[in-house]
């Protein structure tokens, strides 16, 4: 039996609720990762695509299994929290082509490193392929 991955991802970034500053989309299928950044009316004012080569993809895929997911889905008590993102929000989506419906987490709390959701530790490792790539396209951007 093969395992459940997310095909789909989505991490939206902002500074209020309800706008959008920043968003992530990784089209795993595709090798796809693409960055857009929003003005203060939701309007696109930047976007970067990347297409992932196997290596980084393969880095990735531990990262994308739904299974580690699930205890989380409708998860609201946190009792290992260490802080919170203060005067902005993250939250992501995942969606996989298998039976595993759609999952929406909220990223807005830090927990300790014993602790990390599954969510922190895939956009940790998003974070750190895009970083490795020294692409200068992203060197001014705070992810």
């Amino acid at each position: 039996m093969t395992t459940a991955i997310f095909s789909k991802v989505q991490v939206d970034m902002g500074q209020f609720y309800g706008r959008v500053s920043a968003r992530i989309l990784l089209n795993v299928p595709q090798r796809e990762l693409s960055y857009q950044a929003f003005d203060e009316k939701q309007e696109l004012k930047n976007s970067i695509g990347l297409v992932w080569d196997e290596t980084e993809m393969q880095s990735l895929l531990p990262f994308l299994r739904t299974e580690l997911f699930e205890p989380y889905r409708d998860c609201e008590d946190m009792h290992d929290e260490v802080g919170y993102l203060e005067e902005s929000w993250r939250m992501f989506t995942g969606i996989s082509d298998s039976h595993v419906p759609m999952i929406r987490l909220r990223m807005n709390v830090i927990h300790d490193f014993a602790h990390r959701w599954p969510t922190e530790l895939l956009y940790e490792q998003i974070v750190r392929v895009i970083r490795a790539r020294n692409d200068r396209r992203f060197r001014k951007i705070v992810l």
